[in-house]
């Protein structure tokens, strides 16, 4: 079954993420997003439907950013 994966920020920790997840499995679906473009890029995924979501931007971001999704 594949896995639609939706990583939010732009820094070595997301590229670390998105690396280690194609490890596991080539198959996953993974989108990025860069955190500064977040409020523009987010209405782009809204049919993309996550099964899970990686936060690897500012912690001080997350909450509105959760809240957005």
């Amino acid at each position: 079954m594949d896995k639609n994966i939706l990583i939010i920020g732009n820094g070595s920790s997301s590229k670390t993420h998105f690396r280690a997840l194609k490890l596991i499995d080539r198959k996953f679906n993974i989108k990025l997003i860069p955190s500064r473009k977040f409020n523009l890029l987010i209405k782009d995924y809204k049919s993309f439907l996550p099964n899970y979501i990686i936060l690897s931007s500012p912690a001080s971001e997350h909450y509105k950013q959760l809240l957005k999704l």
